[in-house]
Formats: structure tokens, sequence, C-alpha cells
């Protein structure tokens, strides 16, 4: 990685200063740093991604292109950074996480798809190529309701009738039915003409 000193000192500077090198070097590793984690990110690959704060980075060299009392209109000064990182694919993550989710979870419920993963904190070891990773989810478990056994047991029934189902089921806290068209009173008594729909709170 490389950074740069500013144009405007560069117009400046007639006589280069040891002051001059000392702010531009300065100015160099701010831009440096600024720019770090989007040229981490150039670097990575489609689906590959790293904890920024688990990088190493040094910088190897850094010089100008004029020394003190060189007569120049302005000059530039280059820094180098050697950065060493270990990254890692998040969809593995995303599954690994998953799975271990779907072990935790009790009998009769399903994992919302709809979590989210936070990576808060890397340890590499460059040696073996390994990073031990703190991650953060967040996930809900939903009741699993068998649909077939639920149009089975309110076909044929009226608006009060399939409330009363409904109330053995201890997985359901609020139930809505609506009639198309609304001149019914009953449910069809062919399940295939019934839908249910079922919608996490």
């Amino acid at each position: 990685m490389f950074g740069g000193a500013d144009p405007e000192d560069q117009r400046k500077v007639k006589f280069v200063t040891e002051a001059d090198i000392n702010k531009a070097r300065e100015r160099a590793v701010e831009e440096l740093e600024a720019s770090f984690e989007e040229e981490v990110q150039k670097q990575l690959g489609n689906g590959e991604r790293t904890i920024i704060e688990s990088v190493e980075k040094n910088i190897v060299s850094s010089e100008a292109s004029n020394k003190t009392g060189d007569k120049v209109d302005g000059f530039s000064y280059t820094v180098v950074q050697k950065v060493k990182l270990i990254s890692f694919n998040e969809n593995d993550v995303v599954q690994l996480a998953e799975s271990a989710m779907e072990k935790e979870i009790e009998p009769g419920y399903f994992l919302d798809q709809d979590f989210t993963i936070s990576f808060r904190k890397g340890i590499p070891d460059f040696e073996r190529k390994e990073m031990a990773m703190d991650i953060e989810v967040k996930a809900k478990a939903i009741p699993s309701i068998d649909e077939n056994k639920v149009k089975e047991g309110i076909a044929g029934k009226s608006e009060e009738e399939i409330k009363n189902f409904l109330a053995d089921f201890e997985e359901i806290n609020k139930a809505e039915v609506s009639f198309d068209p609304i001149w019914l009173k009953k449910i069809p008594i062919t399940k295939e003409k019934v839908t249910v729909k079922v919608r996490e709170e």
C-alpha cells in the first residue's frame, strides 16, 4: 500500500526543510490509514472478508523524493506498508452458525432464516493460517405448525368453530379468519380450497 504528500504542500515548497519532510510523512501515513479498510477489501475475492481489527500492518519503507535543502517547486513522499491478514468465506461461517443454532432448537420449532451475524473480534494465527473469531448471532426460533392438520381441522367449520379449534394450539397466539367471497359463513369442506398463512410476530 502506498501514500503520498498533499498537492497543496507541493505548490508551497521552495526549499525542502526537515519540517516539510516530517509533515509530508505524517500526511502520507494519515492518507494510508484513511484508505486502509477500503484497500484491504479490494484485495479480497468475491464472498471473502476479514475482520479488519485482526489485520497486521507494518510500514516497511518511507521516502521523500528530495532531501533537506533541495530547491524544488514540490516533492512527493511515499510510504510502503506491508499487510498480513487471514480471510474467510462469509457464507461458510453463516452455514456453520446456522447448523449450530439448529442443533440448539427445541423440537417443534424451526429457525427463522432472517437472522443476523456480527463479526466482533478475530485472533489470527498466521503460522497455522487460522483465525479464532468472536461472532454475535441474533436469530428467532418459530413454532412449527402442521398446515395440513390445520386445514383438515377447519374445513367445513364456521368462524367461531375455527377459533375454538385453533385455541388448542399453544404455538398460535392469534388467529384471523377471512372468507372469500365474503358472504360465505363456513370454510369450504375441501381442504385444497383452504389457505393457511403463518406469520411470526
